[in-house]
């Protein structure tokens, strides 16, 4: 969930706040994400754990510290990376958004030529959440058995990278939220990208009307495919992210509800059906 600028007067430490978490100054090199209580522990630990992977491999990541408690709540430390996030930095100029993209498919692969070592497997997250989804029978079974037909990799999988997880700062970009990290395969973690800004909160400049927005969305993320796929010299084609889309998409609506549900809801089935 990406953090946005908090105007709580309460606490002057207070750098921002998401649906799960809250952000808070400890110090001036240091920062703590305190996750709101109840919490699930094991997708706090992976967060720690998936960063420290990412950093030990020397991706660029923030440095996470520690686990602790505070208040009742658990946190992470993390060093302080001061910045606005990568669509913050970019969002009101088209050409400069799509440039962003190129740097974003970049981040990506470079993730995916780290092993996923132990962390969770991306294809038993997938089944799991698919099992809870919030869609048809027909369209669960149908997302079960493609899942089963698709490739398990090995690679380190961020399982949520997009512009807002990406903090531009004065020594260059630096990714955060691994919570949702995973050992799996890379097209599946890029299906998940091309999910999310195809159906995420963003709205391109300049859209205007639903309809051309939709399109813009599209272009957008079609664009963010064939960036990656550049990327890697037709070791991963689009139509290698194109078979993860079901699978990807009715895991989605595992997930907390949001505003873009009945759309993906919609691309779930239309997809069952052609599957």
């Amino acid at each position: 969930m990406p953090f946005e600028p908090t105007h709580h007067p309460i606490d002057p430490r207070s750098i921002g706040h998401g649906r799960s978490s809250d952000v808070f100054a400890e110090g001036t090199e240091r920062v703590i994400k305190l996750f709101v209580p109840g919490s699930d522990p094991a997708a706090i630990d992976n967060e720690f754990l998936a960063t420290r992977h990412a950093w030990n491999y020397g991706l660029p990541v923030v440095e996470p510290i520690g686990i602790l408690e505070r208040e009742g709540r658990t946190g992470i430390l993390f060093e302080r990376a001061g910045g606005d996030t990568l669509l913050e930095t970019h969002y009101r100029r088209p050409v400069s958004l799509v440039l962003a993209l190129r740097r974003l498919a970049h981040l990506h692969r470079l993730i995916h030529v780290r092993p996923g070592g132990s962390l969770p497997s991306q294809h038993e997250i997938l089944r799991e959440e698919i099992g809870r989804s919030r869609i048809s029978e027909a369209a669960r079974r149908a997302a079960l058995s493609k899942l089963d037909r698709l490739p398990r990799g090995r690679v380190l999988c961020h399982g949520d990278l997009h512009g807002e997880n990406v903090l531009s700062t004065a020594d260059g970009l630096r990714i955060i939220d691994w919570q949702k990290a995973s050992s799996g395969h890379a097209a599946g973690d890029v299906a998940r990208t091309e999910l999310m800004i195809r159906f995420g909160d963003l709205k391109p400049p300049h859209a205007g009307r639903s309809g051309r927005s939709d399109r813009m969305r599209a272009w957008v993320a079609y664009w963010y495919v064939l960036s990656y796929v550049q990327e890697i010299r037709m070791h991963i084609g689009a139509s290698d992210v194109r078979a993860w889309r079901l699978p990807i998409a009715a895991a989605r609506l595992a997930g907390d509800p949001s505003g873009n549900e009945d759309a993906v809801r919609a691309e779930v089935e239309r997809l069952a059906a052609l599957s």
